[in-house]
This record gives C-alpha cells, sequence and structure tokens, in this order.
C-alpha cells in the first residue's frame, strides 16, 4: 500500500520552474478576479440598500401629496377599500 502522506509526484527538474511560474500567474489572477467580484457584489448590495430607501421616499410622498389632496378637496387616490373592484371581491367572498 502506499502511504499518501509520504506519496510524492515524480517531475522532472526542468518542469519545476515552469509550474511554479504557472501556480503564482493562476494564483495572482485568482485574486484579481475575486477582487472584482467581491466589489461587484458590494456595489449589488449598495445599490439594492438605495432602492430600498429611494421606494420608502416615493412612497412617504405619495402619501403626503393624497393628504395634502383631501385636505384641499381634490381629486386624490382612493384606498384600495374603497375601490369598486375591491367591494365586488369581498362580496363574492363573503357568500
Amino acid at each position: 500500500m502506499v502511504d499518501p502522506a509520504t506519496a510524492a509526484v515524480l517531475l522532472p527538474e526542468a518542469a519545476l520552474p515552469l509550474l511554479e511560474t504557472i501556480r503564482t500567474l493562476v494564483s495572482t489572477a485568482s485574486y484579481i478576479v475575486g477582487g472584482i467580484f467581491g466589489i461587484y457584489l458590494i456595489l449589488l448590495l449598495v445599490r439594492w440598500w438605495q432602492n430600498r430607501l429611494i421606494i420608502r421616499l416615493l412612497r412617504d410622498i405619495t402619501y403626503n401629496l393624497n393628504q395634502q389632496n383631501i385636505k384641499l378637496k381634490l381629486p386624490h387616490a382612493k384606498p384600495l377599500f374603497q375601490s369598486k373592484i375591491y367591494k365586488k371581491l369581498s362580496s363574492i367572498f363573503e357568500r
């Protein structure tokens, strides 16, 4: 049987410098690609967070405008419970 702890791959002495340069190139490329991927993920998370804030702000603005229009007796967006569609659907499900 072969002991995996002491087993070694036999390579010619001339191939060792070539393999070492390939290993350093691959490790450098992995750092570069990994760094770009990490930055991309961070930017995606920041963009998602900004969109959440913008959507929340726009909802607040819409609510304030509706309240102002109600106060000034101007046309405004009706709440869901006052819409005709909701009344029809609720009457179907009440039966």
